[in-house]
């Protein structure tokens, strides 16, 4: 049975490099995951500001919504059809003016399917064309 999320702990092998991932897993409809604190002071003068995201789908429809401080920022849909592979996209975010500084970012996860993870969740960037 899920109960929200939680860091897993994991190695990855790829080679010769080894990379350190720790992907929040059990992703189920409520779950919150937060980060702070991101800094804004240049995403906030960006123009076309966006947010790259890894995750590994697990055959669920769901929606991830993104808040910066208390303010929403992005919100994208994850589909059950995508397949459960690691999967990068990028979200257009809304508009950053305004916010200043550091803040908390946090990822709200939604789904009709309660008690089922949506996804992995293993990392995000901000990026400004």
């Amino acid at each position: 049975k899920f109960c929200g999320s939680y860091v897993k702990a994991t190695g990855r092998q790829e080679g010769k490099t080894v990379e350190n991932l720790c992907p929040v897993v059990n992703n189920t409809s409520g779950s919150v995951v937060g980060y702070k604190y991101i800094d804004f002071r240049r995403l906030s003068k960006a123009s076309n500001p966006s947010l790259e995201i890894g995750i590994v789908p697990e055959g669920v429809d769901g929606t991830i919504t993104v808040y910066a401080g208390s303010r929403k920022i992005a919100e994208f849909a994850v589909n059950a059809s995508m397949g459960q592979r690691q999967t990068e996209m990028t979200v257009p975010c809304m508009s950053l003016h305004g916010l200043h500084g550091k803040q908390p970012v946090y990822f709200t996860f939604n789904s009709p399917e309660k008690g089922r993870s949506i996804c992995e969740f293993d990392w995000f960037r901000f990026a400004q064309k």
